[in-house]
């Protein structure tokens, strides 16, 4: 018996899948590039509520894995419940190579938009566009201000029993006000509440 090597059907995200270079990558679920993002935390349907108020000037990160190579334009948070008296200029998200831990890109200052209602509060603007080859990169944030918003959340530790040496959702406790800081913060802190984010 001979073996099957055409490849299958173009995928929705790409050049990728089960049977080759082309082919569905998950017969039967849903991905991210079903709701018209690049990449996510993890999927919505694991959301289970909104998220506690975060400390003021401390730096959060999540690890995301980019599967295929593209240009990023923004961060996406969705806000469960928006902030107040947050500072101007002391209100960021941030994106990183979580391989190097680099600094790639700041977003451009939140401190309104978080306090803002509405949909649009959710997408978080970079300073530029990035082009990013497929691997893992970490999104990070940080508020400062009277009462941070909340964004949707998920429950368990952030390694989720994978073969990982570090969480994958964490934080670190430092006075994180106005400029992201120029390498990834290592940490091993697991945030017990990851946060739903994308990049588009």
């Amino acid at each position: 018996m001979s073996v099957q090597t055409v490849p299958g059907p173009k995928g929705p995200t790409g050049d990728q899948g089960v049977t080759g270079e082309q082919g569905p990558p998950y017969a039967g679920a849903w991905v991210c590039g079903d709701h018209h993002f690049l990449a996510w935390t993890f999927g919505p349907s694991l959301i289970v509520g909104a998220s506690a108020v975060y400390n003021q000037t401390t730096f959060y990160w999540h690890r995301i894995r980019l599967g295929v190579a593209a240009s990023v334009t923004n961060i996406y948070i969705p806000v469960s419940a928006v902030g107040s008296g947050l500072v101007t200029g002391q209100c960021f998200a941030a994106l990183y190579d979580h391989t190097s831990r680099n600094f790639l890109r700041q977003s451009t200052d939140q401190a309104a938009n978080w306090t803002a209602g509405g949909a649009a509060n959710a997408v978080v603007s970079l300073s530029s566009p990035i082009s990013l080859a497929a691997g893992d990169y970490a999104i990070a944030w940080w508020i400062n201000g009277t009462t941070g918003p909340t964004f949707y959340r998920t429950v368990g530790v952030g390694s989720m029993n994978l073969a990982i040496t570090e969480y994958r959702a964490a934080y670190r406790s430092q006075n994180q006000t106005t400029t992201a800081p120029a390498s990834l913060p290592t940490t091993t802190i697991g945030a017990t509440s990851p946060v739903f984010m994308a990049l588009t």
